[in-house]
């Protein structure tokens, strides 16, 4: 068995490379990886020296694909937290001795 090569979308031996993406598959990832080269080829590391967006391309990616899930974790997080307090609410509301409001009703404003 070859030497093993692992680079974006393909795995290679020195005899035999399988391209694992369709073409068009590949053509997505190559413009997303050049949109994430330029975002990053803009940031200073220190006054006057940029960084390199090509060089630093996987480890860009995936802090970026990092990134990504803990949003998508914490919406997630904060959708449950707002459904329970939704729930919540309503039980509240349910075994309260408290004349419960009408959707829609506005609270009167006290003045002092």
């Amino acid at each position: 068995m070859g030497l093993m090569i692992r680079a974006g979308n393909s795995t290679a031996t020195r005899t035999n490379l399988q391209d694992r993406w369709t073409a068009e598959d590949s053509k997505e990832y190559e413009r997303i990886a050049q949109c994430i080269s330029d975002e990053y080829s803009g940031f200073e590391a220190t006054e006057g020296v940029k960084l390199n967006g090509k060089l630093t391309l996987g480890e860009n990616t995936a802090d970026n694909g990092a990134l990504r899930i803990a949003l998508m974790a914490l919406e997630s997080t904060l959708s449950q937290h707002r459904l329970m307090r939704i729930q919540m609410g309503l039980r509240r509301n349910r075994n309260s001795s408290y004349p419960r409001r009408r959707p829609g009703a506005r609270t009167p404003l006290t003045t002092t």
